[in-house]
């Protein structure tokens, strides 16, 4: 494993657990997308699924 310098362990784990969190609801949006619409989606559309599996993989604030 490779430290960051600067950057707490606790952190790093975190953000790689969120990245895991993005990229699952990711393919949900996607798989839901599809049925709905019968094709894979756009540029514009991945884009805006992209945004909104990161903000529903926020903590609350």
């Amino acid at each position: 494993m490779t430290e960051t310098v600067g950057v707490d362990q606790v952190l790093i784990d975190w953000s790689s657990i969120r990245r895991q969190r993005i990229e699952d609801v990711l393919e949900g949006l996607t798989y839901t997308y599809a049925q709905y619409q019968g094709w894979l989606p756009g540029e514009k559309a991945r884009h805006g699924m992209g945004w909104q599996a990161a903000q529903d993989t926020r903590w609350p604030l």
